[in-house]
């Protein structure tokens, strides 16, 4: 079976293949997640937005759902509710909300460094905001960034170049 893959293998930003993903998945969960306990050190964050410490913090960046166990995520809520109801996931108990690894949401700047990230999550800033240019993963950041810039259609064969045959 030939996967998509977005970016490239082993760079940090999305390092893994579709189907790696979805072994973890859990048909009993709700929703899947990696559940920091992300309690930011720093009242200030990239390009000066105040840094806010809340329950579930970055539970909501990387996300797998059952469509089926969400009936409460309707056109309506997703339009009217808050969104601290929506990044807190209140509509769910915790017994309801699934564990990833958290290579699967690496926090730049939190996570362990011995972790091998499948994904990189800036939660300070990107490496093209002054100060974080030297952030972890920064060159594969910006070789990403450029690939992007060149056009859709020349960042997704370069997807596709890297898939097995």
């Amino acid at each position: 079976m030939r996967t998509l893959t977005i970016g490239w293998r082993r760079t940090g930003l999305v390092a893994a293949l579709a189907a790696e993903l979805i072994a973890l998945l859990d048909d009993d969960k709700a929703l899947m997640c990696v559940r920091h306990d992300h309690r930011p050190d720093q009242a200030v964050k990239m390009d000066g937005v105040a840094q806010t410490a809340y329950p579930r913090k970055n539970w909501s960046s990387v996300m797998a759902f059952n469509v089926w166990r969400n009936r409460a995520l309707t056109r309506y809520a997703l339009n009217n509710m808050s969104k601290q109801w929506l990044h807190r996931l209140l509509w769910l108990g915790n017994d309801e909300i699934g564990g990833l690894p958290e290579a699967w949401n690496w926090l730049e700047g939190y996570s362990d460094p011995a972790i091998e990230p499948k994904l990189v999550h800036y939660t300070r800033g990107t490496p093209d905001f002054p100060g974080y240019e030297d952030s972890a993963y920064a060159d594969e950041w910006r070789a990403i960034a450029h690939e992007i810039r060149q056009g859709p259609a020349a960042f997704f064969d370069s997807c596709y170049a890297q898939l097995p045959p």
